[in-house]
């Protein structure tokens, strides 16, 4: 079983090799190469929602504002 600590420096890594371009990961022994950034963003998708599920806490979902005046406006 993943530990929160491991998902945490998963993340971790995910989000650097992400900001820099970089399509391969090491962690645990382990490297993995991404296919495209499109999968990669899925990655840590996945890793957010699976930290969240652990501790409770939920990823900001995204949305728009609106606002109106009132007087049909």
């Amino acid at each position: 079983m993943t530990t929160l600590s491991d998902l945490q420096a998963w993340l971790h890594k995910l989000k650097q090799a992400y900001y820099t371009g970089v399509k391969s990961v090491s962690h645990g022994g382990t490297t993995t190469t991404f296919q495209d950034m499109d999968k990669m963003r899925q990655a840590i998708a996945d890793a957010e929602a699976e930290i969240g599920g652990l501790t409770g806490s939920r990823r900001p979902a995204a949305g728009y504002a609106s606002f109106s005046r009132g007087d049909g406006s």
